[in-house]
């Protein structure tokens, strides 16, 4: 038992120092990072629906670190903290293929670090993002119902604990009631169902309910549902069963593998990809690779083909012992392919291209590679494969995608907003066409004015402006005008920043800023 202690701090340990010396400085790579940081750092917004213990969590770690090491910058100390809870991922990851599929601890070793030089993974163990604690008490409910002697109690709280660091994870339900329905000779499944729906639903909704109110401020049922569905009430983030979606779906889990900036720098896949995913804007990811060559870029695709070709082989290889393997494994293979299944389903629709909700399918999926590696290959030869594979993962995800994330300067939201974060005075107002990220950034390095431009019918929100405008102009101070626009994000039918340009021909001119068109008015 001490030895195994040791081993698994030893484990902890490397995985945290590793990620400690990747801590990045990108903030809009993983798009939400920006607007998380300032949160933190101003002590606000805290308690978020859709991840609800993540955010005061997290805050309470990032203060009492603050409060240890006052020099160190804010967002490495954040970051720290998802690191912390990385490794323990890694941890859990280690303790299924050891305990559930009975692997060598070196066979398991490297199917962890397999996982940890998946980008997804990788980058989103290194930056300010919400995903990693949720996983951990994913892994943990996957491990618990893996095991021969399923223990309910421990289902059910670690079950809780994943939905409300994020409420996603509602979905491994089903799950849960498998294993139920499976031990009903074992035990009443009638009472392990109440115990599971009072004890464990019953206790997230009113930890729901409880913190809802304190949010919104009352307790009000149809406001509280209202902020309980949060973006979810929207219909942009939702997409049609069709060809295409599968092909986003395809780009999403790859992406939560290979990283594959690089790609930018191939001009035929990255024509393709701006024509393919123009709601997306993706000069953020030629930007943070626009130092890199093209054949460097040429000889990662190659690898990455390599890699795909060794992938491909040991599935085909597994799927060709199916049923010896299904006969063997099957307790301990059921959650983990329900899992797959569920939330590959749910993630086909929502969002699909996005790679962060393909990071627990791709945890999942080399897992399952890694712990049936005694049935695709014979041990000597399993960890020479699964060596290339973790090589060829880090070798291509570092030097075509984190190596390039590390540096701030590769952040073109950073870029662009330099210039106006260092001319910016309290007093001037700062006008968005688009929010999306951007306005992170500002409200981060200024105090100036924020402001969104209003939509045409908006009059209130116009007549708010106006005066604001008129007290600026009116003190001699600056109007700094984002006129840079996404797809998805981009203020619809406005017209309020050309008729205000409009009026002020003569005091208007152009910032020159190469990354994005930036009018000031003085």
């Amino acid at each position: 038992m001490k030895r195994n202690t040791l081993n698994y701090a030893a484990i902890y340990l490397v995985f945290f120092i590793f990620f400690l010396f990747h801590l990045t400085s990108n903030f809009s790579a993983s798009h939400d990072s920006i607007d998380y940081l300032y949160e933190f750092e101003s002590g606000i917004n805290l308690i978020q629906p859709h991840h609800l213990f993540y955010h005061f969590t997290t805050f309470g770690l990032f203060r009492f670190l603050q409060w240890i090491f006052p020099h160190i910058k804010s967002y490495y100390l954040i970051e720290t903290v998802t690191a912390a809870w990385a490794s323990g991922v890694l941890l859990v990851v280690y303790q299924i293929l050891k305990n559930r599929f009975q692997i060598s601890s070196l066979n398991s070793l490297l199917t962890c670090c397999m996982i940890c030089f998946s980008f997804g993974f990788w980058y989103y163990s290194t930056n300010i993002e919400v995903y990693m604690p949720p996983l951990f008490f994913t892994l943990l409910t996957l491990n618990e119902v893996a095991k021969k002697n399923f223990n309910l109690k421990k289902a059910i709280l670690f079950h809780a604990m994943a939905i409300l660091f994020h409420q996603v994870n509602v979905l491994m339900a089903p799950i849960i009631l498998w294993r139920i329905w499976k031990e009903r000779n074992n035990s009443s499944a009638i009472k392990s169902l109440l115990a599971y729906a009072i004890i464990g639903g019953g206790s997230v909704l009113i930890i729901y309910i409880i913190l809802g109110s304190i949010s919104i401020g009352q307790f009000n049922i149809p406001e509280w549902i209202k902020w309980a569905e949060g973006y979810t009430r929207s219909s942009k983030y939702w997409f049609p069963a069709k060809l295409s979606t599968l092909f986003n779906a395809f780009v999403g889990f790859s992406h939560a593998l290979i990283g594959g900036q690089f790609v930018f720098q191939v001009p035929f896949i990255r024509d393709f990809l701006e024509n393919k995913f123009f709601y997306h804007n993706l000069t953020d990811e030629t930007y943070l690779v626009r130092n890199l060559s093209e054949k460097y870029a040429l000889a990662l695709l190659l690898l990455t083909m390599v890699l795909l070709v060794v992938i491909v082989v040991i599935t085909i290889l597994i799927l060709k012992k199916s049923k010896t393997i299904w006969r063997s494994e099957k307790i301990t293979l059921a959650p983990f392919l329900l899992f797959l299944v569920i939330y590959s389903i749910f993630f086909f629709f929502w969002m699909p291209e996005n790679l962060e909700f393909w990071i627990p399918q791709s945890v999942v999926i080399w897992i399952l590679i890694g712990g049936l590696s005694k049935y695709w290959s014979k041990s000597p030869r399993s960890k020479y494969v699964l060596s290339f594979i973790a090589l060829s993962l880090f070798v291509i995800n570092y030097w075509g995608s984190v190596k390039w994330l590390l540096n701030i300067e590769n952040d073109i939201f950073y870029a662009k907003t330099k210039t106006v974060c260092n001319q910016a005075d309290p007093a001037d107002i700062l006008l968005l066409e688009d929010n999306w990220i951007t306005d992170g950034y500002l409200k981060r390095c200024t105090h100036a004015k924020l402001y969104i431009e209003p939509t045409s019918n908006d009059s209130l929100e116009r007549k708010t402006l106006d005066d604001a405008i008129q007290n600026c102009l009116s003190t001699n101070h600056k109007i700094y005008i984002f006129q840079e626009k996404t797809f998805m994000h981009g203020v619809k039918d406005a017209t309020y920043v050309d008729s205000l340009i409009n009026s002020f021909p003569s005091r208007t001119k152009d910032l020159g800023e190469p990354l994005t068109p930036i009018k000031v008015i003085q």
